[in-house]
């Protein structure tokens, strides 16, 4: 602060303090709406309709040299308190710190300022201030922005810095949509929780995860795209993919990056799939390769059919939850559950049941029919088998 304004700020507070002595009734008894003066509690107050009031406790201390305790002015036609720590009306004014703080928020249509504080300090710390408030605005449909904001100023080294606390912000404008949580800064540093950044007309989304910028670099735990659940990506009339997700973590977070979609395939009446396939890239050596997961597959010619059902990708191999296979021509049916397909070529299942009912002439059946069910035990497979018997019409 140049010498101008330090002479400016000394006056100020000088006249404001002889003000206090100098209003009307100040000095004599009066009647009931005058001032009052009490030296018991060191304390003046000056109660004039016409006149704010002000209260100054400690004063005749500080007068004589004793300022322990802070002096308080209180104006209630502004909305806050001030505050004044180690004030000095001597020779020469001096102080330690003004605090002026809100004592009610302040709300408008567009948003709320409470809590707000501003600090001064002394001509020994080079007049050092901060400020900060929180800020919670709502100027527009979907636009939202709310946090703690900070401004400091250190006298001494010439410096000034702002900082953010458990920020936020939603901006829904179009064609993009942004929003972050979690937005903090420091001296140096810059950490959010989550950004996003949203694409309505291309159906895509980016978010940023633990993103942080620094001196010693910027990074992220995980950057994702994902496509929007109402989107799809067509291939011609054969297939469908949707809900499709890319996942690459930071650098030092030793995960993996990942990729995963659903797809939905038709060819005509022989072949439906549908599923999901999920991609895996791992840079510690860990598994890597592509995995099925909920996936169900069907082919279907006439007269004969195959559907597996209920496919996962398992370590080392496929286990699929239940294997159909129909062969009308040769009236034949199989039925495989907790089927498992080892990498190797292994095979194995809890339960396969064969039937088989030959028919006469095409359509009644006729002898020869048998059902064989296997079910896996801790012994190895036990193998029953049922002869079926036609039983001739009445």
């Amino acid at each position: 602060m140049n010498r101008t304004r330090s002479i400016a700020l000394s006056l100020v507070v000088f006249l404001a303090a002889f003000a206090v002595l100098l209003l009307p009734g100040t000095v004599a008894a009066a009647p009931e709406h005058s001032s009052v003066l009490s030296r018991a509690n060191n304390t003046i107050i000056v109660d004039s309709p016409v006149q704010p009031n002000f209260s100054i406790p400690g004063i005749f201390s500080l007068i004589f040299g004793n300022n322990a305790s802070p002096t308080q002015l209180e104006i209630p036609g502004l909305n806050a308190t001030a505050t004044v720590d180690g004030l000095t009306l001597g020779p020469t004014l001096d102080w330690k710190a003004i605090t002026l703080s809100q004592k009610e928020p302040a709300v408008t249509g567009a948003g709320t300022i409470s809590g707000a504080q501003v600090s001064i300090g002394g001509p020994e710390s080079g007049y050092s201030g901060n400020a900060s408030a929180e800020i919670d605005l709502h100027p527009g449909p979907g636009f939202q922005a709310a946090g703690t904001v900070a401004v400091s100023y250190d006298g001494l080294n010439k410096r000034t810095g702002v900082m953010l606390q458990d920020a936020s912000v939603t901006v829904p404008t179009w064609p993009v949509g942004f929003a972050m949580t979690g937005v903090n800064t420091e001296p140096g540093m810059l950490t959010i929780d989550s950004a996003q950044v949203g694409i309505p007309a291309a159906g895509t989304a980016v978010t940023v995860n633990g993103f942080h910028a620094g001196s010693s670099g910027t990074g992220w735990d995980t950057l994702t795209f994902a496509q929007d659940p109402g989107a799809t990506l067509k291939v011609g009339s054969v297939a469908t993919i949707s809900d499709i997700e890319v996942s690459i973590p930071g650098a030092g977070t030793g995960q993996a990056t990942t990729a995963s979609a659903h797809f939905d395939v038709n060819a005509g009446q022989v072949v439906h799939a549908e599923g999901d396939v999920i991609g895996v890239k791992n840079p510690s050596g860990g598994p890597s390769g592509v995995a099925f997961q909920d996936t169900n597959a069907a082919v279907q010619i006439p007269g004969w059919g195959l559907q597996l059902t209920g496919i996962n990708s398992v370590q080392s191999g496929v286990k699929v939850d239940k294997i159909s296979f129909a062969a009308e021509p040769i009236n034949l049916t199989a039925e495989l559950t907790g089927v498992t397909i080892g990498a190797g070529g292994g095979f194995a299942f809890d339960e396969a049941q064969v039937t088989f009912m030959p028919g006469k002439d095409g359509s009644q059946p006729a002898a020869g029919g048998f059902q064989m069910t296997m079910t896996k035990s801790d012994a190895g497979y036990i193998l029953t088998t049922t002869s079926l018997l036609p039983i001739a019409a009445r």
